[in-house]
């Protein structure tokens, strides 16, 4: 439903700028021998000021229209050596117009707001820029306050900050297929001045090139209902930024080859959809307090880290492909995130980690297969572990250290050293979870109290089925442990229960030694039940004889 809707917004966006477009389409369309006479005629003009719709003005560098829908003012052909200052201001004005076919350089004063801009647009509507280059500039286009602009094929690179920016107060803006690379910021910036909160824009970026910007390909701060797709945004430091933004889609974007392909910071309702992630430091990172990120979709690979979750709640990540990275995806230090069927394979470290006090989480029907561990729980707490498949890691299927009251069920933890490992960890339910073939045991616990063991499968393990060193009051129930060299073992644990489970066909048999005499029960698996209940028979036949006896 969400998809349909974001889709429909994507759709209803591209249909305004093209119903905006056809309106100019007497001068905007142009085809490409035509666009190459008209580059060929280019001629040089000095900087143009518009100030209020009456200055659209032949010696303002307008040479047809009339400002209607159907009739803009065109300002076209123009070389512009803005000296330092604008190269183009248009402010205060309401009327039609299309810039095009313009070279706008030389616009460097980064001492004032006001100056250093190719193209600078203040409390404008019904504009379009297109097929113009603003290079060698402080910004090459930038528009402040205004609504229903195009910025369309223009080249905005090589510029001492932004290639395109828009600020404070301005909406409904359509920015696309431009170029926007080499620029010491970032290729396109969308930001509010307001520091309390975010103003809506409502404006679409998308079929961008924005790559190898010093610091962002897409920048967005302070901002609300824009949607981001189809850009490329690879080789920048970041590939495309979020901080304290809302509302926000961002879909099939290439982010590679950076220090973080996609960021989100203090930011909300954000959707974050089939975008490219790969070579980057991080992949896709969400900080500080972000709330209801929907993560969907995305190939994260080949970097550090593929997804990577911190102080952050309430965030669905679903569907991604996060192999071959150090850690596939990360959760620390928040709540309430749903980790679900995600491709965490072939990492170097943990194919999923939730660490430092991430609790409240349900990780389920990942494939967190061929890591190191397949998944790795370090200070985590009351999480949903489930029907996750992990098999085939170098160390352990799950990893739990320092964890308390997960619940730990149906999952396949075959094939690994270990199948489930739990060190220092407490008061977690592990059910239902076939640990078999595994180079060592299929269930680990050191150090570790108050769990329950139960309706686990461990099968045909090398050292052993389920191991219990220096832990206390475990239960162990209902467990199948045969076909290992050790059923159960058990050494310095105190208070264990264990309870029915078929411990049959191990070389080793069952090993319970140097642990104290007071159990919760004093009975160790089937074998001593039986045992227990022909000591009670044989006692009650013994009384019956002493009683005819004494009879």
């Amino acid at each position: 439903m969400c998809e349909s809707m974001a889709r429909c917004k994507l759709l209803h966006v591209v249909h305004t700028g093209v119903i905006m477009l056809a309106l100019f389409s007497n001068v905007y369309y142009v085809n490409a021998g035509h666009e190459m006479t008209c580059k060929n005629r280019i001629a040089l003009h000095a900087p143009i000021q518009i100030c209020g719709n009456e200055y659209f003005t032949p010696q303002n560098g307008v040479i047809g229209g009339s400002g209607i829908p159907g009739d803009p003012y065109v300002i076209a052909n123009w070389d512009i050596d803005a000296h330092g200052n604008n190269g183009i201001y248009i402010s205060g004005t309401d009327v039609w117009f299309v810039i095009r076919n313009c070279k706008v350089w030389n616009a460097t004063n980064s001492q004032m707001l006001s100056n250093g801009s190719g193209i600078f647009l203040s409390y404008v509507k019904n504009g379009i820029i297109s097929y113009t280059t603003c290079t060698h500039n402080t910004f090459g286009i930038k528009i402040e306050a205004s609504s229903d602009i195009v910025v369309l094929n223009c080249n905005c690179s090589n510029n001492a900050k932004d290639g395109i920016e828009i600020t404070t107060g301005t909406t409904n803006c359509l920015l696309l297929c431009n170029t926007c690379t080499h620029n010491a910021c970032a290729g396109i910036s969308i930001k509010s001045n307001f520091w309390d909160f975010a103003l809506p824009a409502n404006h679409t970026v998308m079929e961008n090139t924005c790559f190898a910007n010093s610091l962002y390909g897409i920048y967005l701060e302070r901002t609300e209902n824009n949607t981001i797709t189809w850009n490329n945004c690879s080789n920048n430091f970041n590939g495309i930024y979020l901080v304290s933004t809302s509302n926000t889609t961002i879909t099939e974007n290439n982010c590679t080859n950076g220090n973080k392909g996609i960021h989100l910071q203090s930011s909300n309702n954000i959707t974050v959809r089939s975008n490219l992630c790969a070579d980057d430091d991080n992949g896709l990172c969400v900080l500080s307090d972000s709330t209801n990120i929907t993560i969907a979709e995305n190939t994260c690979s080949n970097n550090i880290k593929g997804i990577y979750i911190e102080f952050s709640s309430d965030c669905t990540i679903t569907g991604n492909n996060c192999s071959s990275n150090s850690d596939g995806i990360s959760v620390v230090w928040r709540s309430s995130v749903i980790v679900t069927c995600n491709t965490c394979t072939n990492n170097s470290q943990s194919g999923i980690t939730l660490a430092q006090i991430a609790h409240s989480s349900i990780i389920t029907k990942n494939n967190c297969s061929g890591n190191l561990d397949g998944i790795f729980l370090n200070d985590a707490e009351n999480n949903t572990i489930t029907e996750n498949n992990c098999q085939y890691n170098k160390n352990y299927g799950i990893h739990m250290w320092r964890s308390t009251r997960n619940h730990i069920a149906s999952n396949s933890c075959s094939n690994n050293s270990y199948g489930i490992f739990a060190l220092s960890s407490s008061n977690n339910n592990i059910t239902g979870n076939n640990c078999s073939d595994n180079a060592k045991w299929g269930i680990y616990l050191q150090s570790s109290s108050n769990n329950k063991i139960k309706n686990n499968s461990c099968i045909s393990n090398s050292d052993g089925g389920i191991c219990l060193i220096r832990s206390d009051e475990n239960f162990v129930g209902y467990n199948t442990c045969s076909g290992n060299f050790y059923g159960i073992y058990i050494l310095e644990s105190m208070y264990t229960y264990i309870y029915n489970n078929n411990c049959t066909d191990n070389l080793g048999g069952n090993i319970i030694e140097e642990n104290p005499a007071e159990f919760w029960e004093p009975v160790i698996d089937f074998i001593y039940w039986v045992a227990l209940e022909i000591l009670v028979f044989l006692t009650v036949l013994a009384v019956i004889f002493v009683l005819k006896k004494l009879l």
